[in-house]
């Protein structure tokens, strides 16, 4: 079983990206929409995006105070369901993550989202005499913070949850968490936001007033590299690692993304949502995608990206029980998923990339 990674794309994409690259340089200039696209992906997109997961972070947090006030079966289902929505627009978010989300200077993605969750982490902190408070919080390690911490105390593995969060040290912590969680979803809102540290700006002004980007090139390169990126994430980390498929065939059902909720699945929907939004853009709000530069120069692949984006779903929700379980029990609908999804990232990383005249990069979360 082979899961398909950027290096191997590279190789059979660098005759077409080296030939297409010839043509592929014109300097920005009259109907090259690329610069219009960037501040539409940052302003339009990513700071909207991050905006309402800050909301819903907040909303999440107190969430988590209500069901610490008074734990109970409908407080613990009100929290679940808040922290459900929380997730939605974070990984939808995930084709942007760069730039505040895991550059050295930023680096906010890991306290968000370090997963698969550590509960050995979580219970030998609950199990010390460390001080729990929002500030104690605010110091300790990525694994011990973020929502896949907040995921295992609302989905214990065994046990009662109403009856673990009675202990006002466990729940304590949790709702300290959730502060936590709320306050980094803030920061990186503002980290984009143009009235904060604007990256969005950063990105949509390279080559001009940019100091991330040299170019407009790198900039449009760098966002439409992530599309492949994403879904060579998903297959390789999301679904072939739980699967076996890069461990000896021997299924990790531990290694899951959201894995105590049985989100695991609908995370990876919201990711091609996600991928979704920068090609085709958003016509409700007229925010434009991709697709424009890709007809500027005279493609189209809205057919083909509409085909592969469906037959991924399809094998996605063919999956027709928690991943953690599928693995095992339906590895074949897991296989199926990671060949749609190879489809896709190689229409992404050969076909696009090459039409577009740019260069693939390499996946900074590449194994290969």
């Amino acid at each position: 079983m082979k899961i398909l990674t950027v290096g191997r794309v590279a190789r059979w994409a660098r005759g077409l990206s080296l030939l297409s690259g010839l043509v592929g340089c014109a300097s920005e200039g009259s109907g090259d929409t690329r610069r219009e696209l960037l501040e539409s992906w940052s302003t339009g997109l990513i700071v909207p995006l991050y905006a309402d997961f800050e909301t819903r972070a907040q909303g999440l947090a107190a969430s988590l105070a209500g069901l610490c006030a008074a734990p109970a079966q409908p407080a613990l289902d009100a929290a679940r369901l808040a922290w459900s929505d929380t997730r939605e627009p974070l990984k939808r978010a995930e084709v942007f993550n760069f730039g505040p989300y895991s550059r050295p200077e930023f680096r906010i993605g890991p306290q968000l989202d370090s997963w698969p969750a550590r509960p050995e982490t979580v219970e030998e902190f609950l199990a010390s005499t460390d001080p729990v408070d929002a500030e104690s919080v605010a110091q300790l390690g990525v694994w011990h913070k973020g929502m896949p911490v907040i995921e295992y105390l609302l989905y214990p593995p065994s046990g009662d949850p109403t009856v673990q969060l009675v202990d006002a040290r466990r729940c304590g912590y949790l709702a300290d968490v959730g502060t936590e969680l709320s306050a980094r979803a803030s920061e990186i809102r503002s980290a984009w936001a143009p009235e904060g540290g604007d990256f969005a700006g950063q990105l949509s002004g390279a080559g001009r007033t940019s100091t991330a980007f040299r170019s407009l090139r790198d900039a449009f390169s760098e966002v439409v590299n992530r599309l492949g990126f994403t879904v060579e994430n998903v297959r390789r980390d999301k679904l072939g690692t739980p699967l076996g498929a890069t461990l000896g065939g021997t299924p990790r059902p531990d290694t899951a993304e959201s894995r105590f909720s049985g989100r695991s699945v609908t995370d990876i929907l919201d990711n091609l949502t996600g991928i979704e939004l920068v090609y085709f853009g958003d016509p409700s709000r007229n925010l434009p995608g991709l697709t424009r530069y890709a007809a500027e120069r005279g493609r189209n692949f809205d057919s083909d990206m509409s085909a592969a984006l469906a037959a991924s779903r399809a094998a996605l929700e063919a999956i027709d029980m928690p991943l953690t379980a599928a693995v095992a029990s339906e590895p074949e609908r897991v296989q199926a998923a990671i060949d749609r999804l190879g489809e896709l990232q190689s229409l992404l990383q050969v076909d696009l990339i090459g039409a577009l005249g740019l260069t693939l990069n390499f996946n900074d979360n590449d194994g290969d």
